[in-house]
């Protein structure tokens, strides 16, 4: 297997786990390792993305049964108002 490969899944497994345990960081630890591998910049913001939503889904199937829905109701309510006036405001 080439270097490169083995060290590009080295950073992605390196900022998954300190997103899974810190709840934040990954593009932190992520993008800059692979961009000292020699990724272009737009290609490891594609792939830093990708990770995280992997690593959100594993996180939310692993512990759906402790998601407390009236929270997170109210965080999707705020959301919802708060995207498109944060849009206009940008």
């Amino acid at each position: 297997m080439d270097i490169f490969i083995i060290l590009s899944l080295l950073a992605i497994f390196l900022g998954g786990l300190v997103r899974t345990y810190f709840g934040f960081g990954e593009a932190l630890i992520s993008m800059p390792l692979l961009a000292l591998i020699g990724l272009e910049t737009h290609t490891t913001i594609s792939l830093v993305g990708l990770a995280g939503l992997f690593v959100a889904s594993l996180n939310i199937f692993s512990d759906y049964r402790s998601i407390k829905y009236s929270v997170l109701f109210i965080m999707l309510a705020g959301s919802l108002v708060g995207i498109p006036i944060g849009l206009c405001i940008l």
